[in-house]
């Protein structure tokens, strides 16, 4: 998920002490909510008078949460949550965790949205008036005893997450995405419908919590694909039971300043996008030059590319898209345009989607804008070549940062 610059710190955060122990909700649940910015609102309130801090989002279809605070009042948030005449939570709904000594949020943002899980309108959220059982629900141990027999007919195990919350971690045997946010997920979905038609397998559907499985689960029955399967609770509850991973193989991708959360002794199965050598550190400094996205790289090939990296929907230009141009001479930047040019010259005639080229000459025709400007610049004045001395980070430009002035890492 690349994630836009934060904003102003609120006064939740200024209260809490950087020695508390922070406890962590993860919930969400689908329901008619009648005036979602009304709820917004009391939301907020409701925060700010308890001093969580973290992220939710409330629509007419329910609400996605996760908050971080001192114990007694994330108890005081979820006896609100449970008693509450629309949302009507219950116990198993919270999905809990602990943090000692490092807050794990840094603002509160509340915000009134069109989806409490970004489709893009494309898929529905399951009816509320649905059983477990049409929902596709497997409990952990279900979930586990499946996996286990999955050889025994055709099973599909499906990661409904983005690619870079794969790379770090996933259940054995699942399919990778490849999408970088939940909206192109319905896309990889229809990709696959004719083969689940006629091969008839098992889906076994998982994310992190749960939420992005009951839109996709939801998708696939519409398309009449019936036996379809998710991991209740999402990975979180997995963990929970089968602390050892049992069939999770790395390390589970969190929104929150954790980041990575799983075994101790869990392999790292992520590889540094650059060298392949094993590497599952994400960094809110290391990310694509292009479109803002986290990437997995070492510390020793993110200096060697001068902190200018590029994520697999974008890799194909890391030979001449650069954020930084002022440190290349006319010469590189003259060889930058002729390949940006020919770039665009080879989308032109892609058999991809319309859209996606549309889209993708359209962000390389910006950048053949920028080095244009940038070659006048150096081809009147040589002197205007800097040099090099620190990565710069790619969202605030400063070489003083070191990724944590957007999302989750904010440290402001």
């Amino acid at each position: 998920m690349s994630a836009s610059p934060a904003p102003p710190t609120s006064p939740a955060a200024k209260r809490m002490k950087p020695t508390e122990e922070y406890h962590i909700i993860l919930f969400y649940k689908y329901v008619q909510v009648p005036e979602p910015q009304a709820e917004k609102a009391a939301q907020h309130e409701l925060c700010t008078k308890l001093g969580l801090l973290g992220r939710s989002l409330v629509s007419e279809e329910g609400i996605n949460a996760t908050f971080g605070g001192p114990i007694e009042k994330i108890n005081e948030y979820v006896a609100t949550m449970i008693a509450h005449p629309v949302f009507a939570m219950t116990q198993e709904d919270f999905k809990r965790s602990m943090v000692v000594d490092k807050a794990p949020f840094s603002e509160l943002v509340i915000k009134d949205v069109k989806e409490i899980v970004n489709t893009g309108r494309n898929i529905k959220p399951p009816p509320v008036n649905m059983t477990d059982a049409e929902r596709g629900y497997l409990t952990p141990e279900e979930f586990h005893a499946a996996m286990a027999k999955k050889d025994e007919k055709p099973t599909v195990v499906l990661d409904v997450r983005a690619h870079k919350e794969y790379l770090v971690g996933h259940f054995k045997d699942a399919l990778d995405p490849q999408v970088k946010n939940f909206s192109e997920y319905y896309a990889f979905l229809d990709q696959r419908l004719a083969q689940f038609k006629e091969e008839k397998p098992t889906v076994l559907m998982y994310c992190t919590g749960g939420i992005r499985c009951e839109k996709a689960s939801q998708f696939l029955r519409a398309k009449g694909i019936k036996d379809v399967h998710h991991l209740k609770g999402g990975i979180h509850r997995y963990l929970e039971k089968y602390p050892d991973g049992g069939f999770f193989q790395g390390k589970n991708f969190v929104f929150d300043k954790r980041v990575l959360m799983g075994p101790e002794s869990a392999d790292v199965v992520g590889s540094c996008v650059e060298c392949a050598a094993p590497y599952d550190a994400f960094n809110g400094v290391k990310v694509c030059s292009v479109c803002r996205d986290l990437v997995l790289v070492c510390d020793d090939c993110f200096q060697a590319r001068r902190g200018e990296v590029h994520c697999l929907e974008h890799g194909y230009l890391k030979h001449c898209y650069f954020t930084f141009l002022q440190y290349f001479t006319a010469e590189e930047l003259q060889k930058q345009l002729e390949d940006l040019e020919a770039v665009v010259a080879s989308l032109l005639t892609e058999t991809d989607a319309v859209k996606r080229s549309k889209n993708r000459r359209r962000t390389v025709r910006k950048q053949i804008d920028k080095v244009k400007a940038r070659l006048a610049v150096v081809t009147e004045n040589p002197d205007a070549v800097e040099t090099w001395h620190k990565v710069h980070c790619r969202t605030c430009g400063s070489t003083a940062c070191e990724g944590t002035c957007w999302g989750f890492w904010n440290e402001v």
